[in-house]
């Protein structure tokens, strides 16, 4: 059971009030070790933060160690946070304040930029996070089912960040992992660290595109750099996806004599900023000349007709086989055409 909370207000160096919170575990603390908190930790942020708006530091008891937690939020939306345990509660505090000096340090340029940059603080949307149940079984027997058991809900908070943000965030936080929405292409994307210290991002969006662009490539000559490029850049003015799990990525590129398809039917469906917010699992792109007018926006006007069709849809999405989605296409474009 944690003791009530500490919290007061103060006043930065520059002037900006600042709302601490200090709370103990099943431990008391004292006056002494708050007005320390206060200013140790007051320091680091004067630093480098810039603009912090709160801070909230949890201390607790782990065997015979004192663990301390920080996490501070500064007024742009992005948060800061480190951990430290030590034998004597002052300096698990000390390794908790030195370890966000270094995090703050390592980005200062960066986050005086970020204050710069962004007028308004990161946007931060809902969504939900689950606790699974863990296998108790002996590991080497094989589960009855591979249905997850959930065993708690809440609610969570994703940003809208660029990509270099998410990574400056999930370090400053010390997380693994940060899943966040690309602001540059809102779909939800994933940078995380890699067991070699480097840092992978996942878009979904930008694979789908890979694999188009290497459909394309196989089907019509396109080239696949100017393909992915082409469908990137036009996905950037703007999402295609329009709605019901559709998307129409399109884009004109050189060296075509005419408007040529590739259609794609995704076994788990992906986030691609559609207008409905549902996640995309079929796509239909369309490549056209260059020098293409009329011709490209009727095609485009006979594909969105006809996955507008509920009942085509739903017929694709039950027969995956490559050569019955194709008959069911064409059937529909000779239908449309008529």
């Amino acid at each position: 059971m944690a003791l009530p909370c500490r919290a007061y207000w103060a006043t930065t160096k520059k002037g900006r009030s600042m709302r601490y919170q200090i709370t103990g575990k099943q431990i008391d603390i004292g006056e002494a070790l708050q007005t320390h908190v206060q200013d140790e930790l007051g320091a680091v942020l004067h630093k480098y933060s810039q603009r912090p708006t709160d801070a909230t530091i949890v201390f607790s008891k782990s065997a015979h160690e004192f663990v301390c937690e920080a996490t501070v939020h500064l007024s742009s939306g992005l948060t800061a946070a480190a951990k430290a345990h030590a034998n004597e509660i002052y300096a698990a505090f000390d390794g908790c304040a030195e370890k966000m000096d270094k995090q703050l340090r390592r980005y200062k340029r960066r986050l005086k930029d970020h204050h710069k940059e962004r007028a308004q603080p990161v946007e931060l949307s809902q969504g939900s996070s689950y606790i699974l149940a863990s296998d108790e079984h002996d590991h080497e027997s094989e589960p009855e089912t591979l249905q997850p058991v959930i065993i708690a809900e809440m609610e969570t908070k994703i940003p809208s960040l660029t990509v270099g943000e998410a990574v400056m965030q999930m370090e400053l936080a010390g997380a693994p992992v940060l899943v966040f929405k690309n602001e540059t292409k809102d779909s939800v994307n994933v940078v995380y660290r890699r067991d070699d210290g480097n840092i992978g991002w996942i878009d979904p969006k930008k694979r789908l595109m890979l694999n188009i662009a290497s459909i394309a490539h196989a089907a019509y000559g396109i080239s696949e750099t100017q393909a992915v490029d082409s469908l990137l850049e036009r996905e950037s003015l703007g999402p295609t996806g329009v709605g019901q799990g559709i998307a129409l990525p399109h884009a004109r590129v050189p060296g075509l004599e005419g408007v040529v398809g590739v259609f794609v039917l995704l076994q788990k469906p992906i986030d691609f900023g559609s207008v409905d917010r549902l996640p995309v699992d079929m796509a239909f792109a369309l490549f056209a000349p260059e020098t293409a007018g009329v011709e490209h926006l009727k095609a485009l006007a006979l594909v969105s007709r006809s996955l507008r069709d509920t009942g085509l849809c739903t017929k694709i999405r039950s027969n995956p086989d490559a050569g019955m989605i194709y008959t069911i296409l064409t059937e529909a474009e000779t239908v449309q055409a008529a």
